[in-house]
């Protein structure tokens, strides 16, 4: 009988305490693990924030300095079909200035030009073939590669924080 009277007899304050001390702790562990979660999603979302307003910065402007790049082309084009006789002429010459002019702007806003040279080795990441002349020469060889060379540039390249915005255009021999 005296089982019966201790399973039924009611339970004391401190065992009221502990009890609720657990469930307290519990639930405070399960807040301090959702503040946590919150707090890390917190930081992440500040970390794409900080990267998005960074390549914001970088390319903002890109959509106007694409604009501008094939008036240049244009002039620098233009420019080299005037004869030699013409060669130091003022107007000729203001040409010449509205040229560099364009090509300041287009350093001011972080855009390196990709300057490519006859002879040069074609590279694909930043030259684009518009056509290729063959003739026909085999390595003399088999241990020798048949590198392409640039035989004619046809237009700059421009690259914007790594970004290439127009690959040169280049004819390959």
């Amino acid at each position: 009988m005296s089982k019966l009277k201790q399973d039924s007899r009611k339970k004391t304050p401190t065992e009221n305490t502990e009890k609720k001390y657990e469930e307290l702790k519990i639930q405070n562990e399960e807040y301090l693990a959702g503040w946590q979660r919150c707090k890390a999603d917190f930081e992440n979302y500040k970390k794409r924030q900080e990267e998005w307003a960074e390549n914001f910065r970088k390319y903002a402007h890109e959509d106007l300095v694409a604009q501008i790049i094939p008036l240049i082309d244009n002039l620098i084009l233009a420019l080299s079909h005037i004869p030699d006789t013409e060669e130091n002429k003022n107007w000729r010459l203001g040409l010449d200035q509205i040229v560099k002019q364009g090509e300041n702007i287009l350093i001011n806003n972080k855009v390196e030009i990709i300057e490519v040279k006859k002879g040069e080795e074609f590279n694909p990441e930043e030259q684009e073939c518009l056509n290729e002349n063959n003739d026909n020469s085999a390595p003399s060889s088999p241990n020798q590669k048949n590198k392409l060379t640039v035989s004619k540039v046809l237009k700059r390249g421009y690259r914007m924080g790594g970004k290439i915005i127009q690959p040169a255009l280049v004819v390959l021999g």
